[in-house]
């Protein structure tokens, strides 16, 4: 855990669902890298991106949970990805926008040997769309899929108790049904 010292924020944009897209501006923005998190006092903020040369950090966050600038603290492992294996990433709630802004920034020609399990516990970010991508080891109601991710050839399902299509049973059962990987990242 390291400490962010002189931290300022400053709000980009808020989304349709309420949600905040906050930049940070630190010293330490070159050491911060996707799938880390700023943690504040209660509750942890997944990293975004960095900008290491404007010294920036981008978040998503809740409106209602901007961080307490004057107590953010690091943790956290970055996402790393190598060109000869396979990748599953599990995203809890804004974990998605992690997984979304690096995939973005990968060549088509990667986004091919990842695969995407995303749990929401509350309202979803998006409108779920039928998945183009058939297993057989998934059962057939469990169809429900994250547009862009379909868009780009991203193999992908969601975890959600109340949404209709999408798979109500824990993480770990759905990871076993899913496609093989040689690793995974968890994106909280």
């Amino acid at each position: 855990l390291t400490q962010l010292p002189n931290s300022t924020m400053q709000i980009l944009d808020t989304l349709a669902d309420g949600r905040q897209l906050i930049r940070l501006q630190t010293p330490l923005a070159a050491l911060i890298l996707p799938g880390q998190k700023i943690v504040d006092a209660e509750q942890c903020f997944p990293v975004l991106r960095h900008d290491a040369n404007a010294q920036t950090i981008d978040l998503v966050v809740s409106a209602v949970n901007a961080p307490a600038v004057q107590t953010l603290a690091l943790t956290g492992v970055p996402i790393h990805f190598s060109l000869e294996t396979s990748q599953r990433f599990i995203c809890h709630n804004d974990g998605i926008f992690i997984a979304l802004h690096f995939l973005f920034n990968q060549a088509s020609a990667l986004r091919s040997r990842v695969s995407v399990i995303a749990q929401f516990d509350g309202a979803l970010p998006f409108r779920p769309c039928p998945s183009r991508f058939y297993s057989a080891n998934l059962p057939a109601q469990v169809i429900a899929a994250i547009p862009l991710l379909e868009d780009w050839g991203v193999f992908n399902r969601i975890v959600h108790r109340d949404a209709p299509g999408c798979y109500d049973g824990s993480v770990d059962d759905l990871r076993a049904l899913f496609p093989a990987s040689d690793a995974e990242v968890i994106l909280d």
